[in-house]
């Protein structure tokens, strides 16, 4: 009787293992007719069956059909499932761990490095064995190449139609890794993976993969290239690594010297937001070599030498918002702030005279004259900014004064009536 309870058990053992191996069949007999539901039903069960949970082969044909889901024109098809390039991958993936014959070598993670270094040991060792050579054959020569494209289209329909970016993110990842394990560098993939770290705030990836851009010199233009930078010390500042973001922004500048204009200007405004004018100074005659073309290099560099109290060179101001004028006839601040200029110098002289000896008529003269002088110099700039912006109180202000002084009452009272009084 115990034989024959052996016998009957061995039996059913064998059944079980032969209907589980019959699935695995039945489901590449039915991706090969085209059949992606009923090869996807059969795979699905096969590859969670413990009898061929880790059978290479189970898992090739997972990764085959689930590949053939995710490419597929069939609209039926094309919804079986949504992460089908994922699901291919892991397949894919899972094969080539259980193609080793060494147990051990089935608990491998090779997306993880370490892991992966153990990989490429194996494949290097004369003496690995393996349960179907033909099996790394077909992943490396065929699957994994069209794979990566796959994974890139998912991860773009992702990224720019659903605004999933973590998703995304996973799927550029994934086609960065299959790429490489075929020995491709994809850069394009690189660059993929950097937006949608931004845009998942993964800061540390997003780190990481700008780093590897800038180091690869990545871009389709020079300015391309230099941006890198840019980007990357955004993400340091996220970080608020503010050590590591300065110097990404100047190494970006002393790479590409004459297409690091986005460089430069943040090395400005971060200057400027800390009170830094020597050093924001520093960086805007930079960008000015970089950019002379750029009217708010000119109207920063002028607004530091008109009001710092260490910097303050009045001469200096002038010229720069000159010229911000002559680069852009539209400025309104640029008008405004070399008025105002001309026009505080002017009320200074006023108060000079105001304090001359009342018995210096001729002094007192003098320097009234020299106000006058200063305050006609303000009258056009400020009444082009009157233009560009005639409902801007400040300057209607100013003008109203200016009016007074210079004893034009028509206009004086003119821009009394826009202003309402």
């Amino acid at each position: 009787m115990k034989k024959i309870s052996i016998l009957l058990s061995l039996i059913l053992i064998a059944g079980s293992i032969f209907a589980q191996t019959s699935k695995r069949v039945s489901a590449h007999n039915y991706l090969k007719d085209g059949d992606l539901d009923l090869a996807k039903e059969a795979i699905d069960k096969c590859v969670v069956h413990p009898k061929t949970a880790e059978d290479p082969r189970a898992w090739l044909y997972y990764g085959q059909i689930y590949y053939a889901i995710a490419v597929s024109k069939d609209k039926a098809y094309k919804k079986l499932d949504n992460k089908a390039e994922l699901k291919s991958f892991n397949g894919l993936k899972n094969a080539l761990i259980f193609n080793f014959k060494d147990p051990e070598m089935h608990k491998l993670d090779i997306e993880n490095y370490l892991d992966l270094i153990k990989l490429q040991k194996a494949f290097a060792n004369n003496e690995t064995q393996y349960v179907d050579r033909r099996i790394f054959i077909d992943i490396f020569n065929s699957y994994f190449p069209s794979l990566s494209g796959a994974l890139v289209n998912k991860g773009l329909s992702l990224y720019q139609k659903e605004k999933k970016y973590d998703e995304a993110l996973q799927n550029f990842e994934k086609s960065l890794f299959t790429s490489s394990m075929i020995g491709k560098v994809d850069t394009g993939a690189i660059y993929l993976c950097a937006l949608a770290s931004v845009k998942a705030k993964k800061t540390d990836k997003a780190i990481k993969y700008y780093k590897t851009l800038t180091e690869m010199g990545y871009g389709a233009s020079v300015k391309d290239k230099a941006n890198n930078f840019y980007f990357l010390a955004k993400q340091y500042l996220n970080k608020q690594d503010t050590v590591h973001y300065l110097k990404t922004l100047k190494e970006g500048i002393e790479k590409y010297p004459k297409n690091s204009e986005a460089l430069v200007v943040e090395n400005i405004n971060y200057y400027i937001s800390r009170g830094q004018k020597k050093e924001a100074l520093e960086y805007l005659e930079k960008g000015i070599e970089v950019s002379p073309t750029n009217a708010v290099l000119y109207y920063n560099k002028g607004i530091i030498y008109d009001n710092d109290s260490v910097l303050q060179n009045k001469a200096k101001a002038i010229e720069a918002y000159k010229k911000t004028i002559a680069l852009d006839s539209t400025y309104f601040d640029a008008y405004y702030s070399l008025g105002a200029l001309y026009y505080n110098q002017g009320a200074a002289k006023i108060e000079e005279a105001n304090n001359v000896d009342p018995d210096d008529f001729k002094k007192y003269k003098a320097v009234k004259a020299e106000a006058d002088v200063l305050f006609k110099k303000a009258l056009p700039y400020l009444e082009k900014a009157h233009q560009l912006r005639p409902k801007d109180m400040p300057t209607m202000q100013s003008l109203k004064l200016i009016y007074y002084r210079t004893g034009d009452l028509k206009k004086h009272d003119a821009i009394k009536a826009e202003m309402g009084l």
